[in-house]
């Protein structure tokens, strides 16, 4: 009876898990010794008690490693479950509660149109916060969960425990050495096993952080809608400025009379009000024509084109809200650091183009870089999975996903598997995290590496101190940067040549970059592709730091492919035409980028024309004279 509550004991355990607090004792081990031996079939006591050793460590390895991952999975399950239940009453409750507010302040019919807009704004601030915070604790808590592994771990643990059952089941006497040799292999799998999964663990986790203005940014608008479109709306008043007067009635046009200057809060409110639900221009040959007919030297010339606004941002988010051709990168995030990075790129239209510009020109790179890095003129290195997501880690950049990304794996990328063989490479980076386990693997380097699929048994966390060797292979160091995000080998080769020649050298960092460059790659070949192989991320970061090569990063682009630049027609037609066309939008972002990226893109472009053309017209009216009519009443 004792050796079947035993098994059922060790049953359970797998099934349901144990080992609440994670520590997996020999005391607890030695509790399941009998479980073990009787599932093995091992009868004789003396062969059990010599086996009690090598046992017990399997038994904390294997079995009670997989008792705890399968615990902490069912815990995660539930707690997502509880997670999920809270989310739906939030997504329930606060529009019942808006629209019962409403309903109360409607039939009451006490609150007037001031007090209502004011809380409305009440409403939205603190809403804004609260649906904010719980999107950033969202964020946070499901970065911590890491149900596939926990899984994983837990399943390959019990698969482990069940091979040794079916390869010794009765076979265990009379053959300890190879047994005990088993176990021994088994455990130090498990150890392997345990520790990739801690780290990956330890790798996400992360104290939350609130970037209050990107919280309350990406929120606000939504919240906003729901709040106005649940409560009840403004009584209709009418407000007509004529000249020098302005008429305001609730149902009539002539109650009362006031000056312009007692009417600025209201004319204020009408304007934003206008501002967001203007329609935008259609994309013709006038608004073509507004966009050619103005002249772009440098950044203080790209900011004249938003009329009143103070910047492209503040413009872009007022222009093109529900506008559905750019609501992929809508909003776009308003910051100091932005407006920067925005007038040092726009101020070298000489070194990017070659000379002045239109706003056909502007509103074409704009687009690209909105798409490319939403509308943030800097460096913006193309940014990894996290771990607990599909294609984790560096795995984004090293796998082909089917219908989103080739991998960069391959030309003209070197794989990572011929540079794993190259003596350059190797001199210049073997020193770094990774490298022994990845040179030292037993059977020599896993062929793996030259395809499109990540190994799944490597840690793909984006941690020079985990991976520093493998993240210096092409792969990962010539993945996008810059304005338009230069990529692959031979990309990054040009911008080499340029850092190597006098123009470029007259930068202090870029001379410096080159004069490292040129001591660590001599020797024979080809100097520029030496260059490539030695540099390091490290490298590529400082030189996309400089304004000079965000902007030579794509005027090189575009001499390399066609001079796409100053490709674009200033005729309706031909911008509208195939991809294969030069000058249209098409073909200008097809050189860009392959796929349907010129699809997604060119849409982007012709918006922003319409949004421009539409400020133009609105500043030309503005600036045209205009005799005060006088009405009497």
């Amino acid at each position: 009876m004792s050796g079947h509550n035993d098994a059922t004991k060790l049953e359970a355990l797998l099934a349901k898990g144990g080992v609440g607090d994670g520590h997996r004792s020999d005391t607890e081990a030695k509790s399941y010794l009998q479980a073990v031996a009787a599932a093995l079939a091992i009868k004789d006591p003396a062969t059990i008690e010599r086996l009690k050793p090598s046992l017990r460590d399997y038994i904390v390895d294997v079995i009670l490693s997989a008792a705890w991952y399968t615990r902490r999975y069912g815990q995660a399950r539930r707690n997502a479950v509880l997670f999920i239940m809270l989310n739906v009453v939030l997504v329930i409750g606060f529009p019942i509660g808006i629209a019962a507010l409403g309903g109360s302040w409607s039939s009451s019919g006490a609150i007037s149109n001031a007090h209502l807009g004011n809380l409305v704004a009440q409403l939205t601030a603190v809403l804004t916060g609260i649906l904010a915070l719980q999107k950033t604790i969202s964020a946070w808590y499901s970065q911590q969960q890491n149900y596939a592994g926990w899984y994983k771990c837990a399943a390959d643990l019990k698969e482990m425990y069940y091979s040794l059952l079916k390869d010794w089941k009765g076979n265990v006497e009379g053959r300890e050495t190879e047994f005990v040799a088993r176990l021994a292999a088994s455990a130090a799998e498990a150890r392997k096993l345990l520790n990739a999964e801690r780290l990956d663990y330890y790798t996400r986790l992360a104290l939350p952080t609130f970037d209050v203005l990107d919280m309350l940014t990406a929120s606000k608008s939504t919240v906003a809608s729901l709040v106005t479109s649940l409560l009840p709306s403004e009584r209709e008043t009418h407000a007509v400025a004529i000249g020098t007067k302005v008429l305001q009635g609730k149902d009539t046009l002539a109650t009362s009379v006031q000056t312009v200057s007692e009417m600025v809060d209201t004319a204020q409110i009408l304007q934003v009000s206008m501002t967001e639900t203007a329609a935008l221009p259609a994309f013709d040959q006038d608004a073509v024509d507004a966009c050619a007919s103005v002249t772009l030297k440098d950044a203080a010339d790209v900011r004249s084109l938003f009329g009143g606004h103070p910047n492209f941002y503040d413009w872009y988010n007022a222009t093109f809200k529900n506008v559905d051709e750019v609501k992929s990168r809508f909003p776009s995030r308003d910051t100091p650091d932005k407006r920067k990075h925005f007038d040092d790129f726009w101020d070298q239209i000489p070194v990017i183009f070659g000379g002045p510009i239109t706003a056909i020109e502007f509103c074409a790179l704009m687009a690209v870089n909105l798409e490319e890095s939403s509308g943030d003129l800097t460096s913006a290195p193309e940014e990894m999975n996290g771990l607990g997501r599909p294609h984790p880690g560096l795995a984004y950049a090293f796998d082909k996903i089917d219908g989103l990304k080739q991998t960069y794996n391959h030309d003209p990328n070197r794989t990572a598997l011929s540079l794993f063989q190259d003596q350059l490479f190797l001199t210049t980076h073997r020193q770094k995290a990774g490298a022994a386990e990845i040179l030292g693997r037993h059977g020599g380097l896993d062929p793996r590496w030259g395809g499109d699929t990540w190994p799944g048994d490597v840690s793909a966390a984006v941690d020079t101190r985990v991976n520093g060797f493998v993240m210096e292979a092409d792969f990962y160091k010539f993945r996008g940067r810059g304005v338009i995000q230069t990529t692959w080998r031979n990309d990054y080769k040009l911008l080499v040549s340029f850092i190597l020649s006098p123009e470029g050298r007259q930068n202090a960092v870029l001379d410096t970059l080159a004069t490292q460059w040129k001591t660590a790659a001599a020797g024979p070949g080809n100097e520029v592709d030496r260059i490539a192989t030695i540099s390091s991320n490290a490298d590529w970061d400082k030189a996309f730091s400089q304004n000079v090569v965000l902007a030579k990063g794509v005027a090189i682009d575009s001499a390399a492919k066609n001079n796409y630049l100053l490709s674009l027609s200033r005729h309706v037609d031909a911008l509208q035409g195939p991809k294969g066309s030069r000058g249209s939008l098409l073909y200008f972002a097809a050189h860009i980028n392959g796929g349907n990226y010129p699809s997604r893109v060119a849409p982007k472009m012709a918006t922003l024309m319409r949004g421009v053309a539409q400020s133009l017209h609105g500043q030309v009216m503005a600036r045209a004279p205009r005799d005060a009519e006088i009405i009497e009443v």
